[in-house]
């Protein structure tokens, strides 16, 4: 599934980071985001 994560302006390496780091894959920086690709466990962490 694809997903974008919403941020404010300048944290959007912090971001990918903390989505890498939760098993988000093929990340790409977007402007005050970013979006990725993962599977519904994915999902799950990056909600809670």
């Amino acid at each position: 599934m694809k997903f974008i994560a919403k941020t404010f302006a300048g944290l959007e390496d912090t971001l990918g980071r903390e989505v890498a780091a939760i098993g988000g894959s093929n990340i790409v920086k977007i402007t005050r985001g970013i979006a990725f690709e993962g599977d519904n466990e994915v999902m799950y962490r990056a909600n809670l």
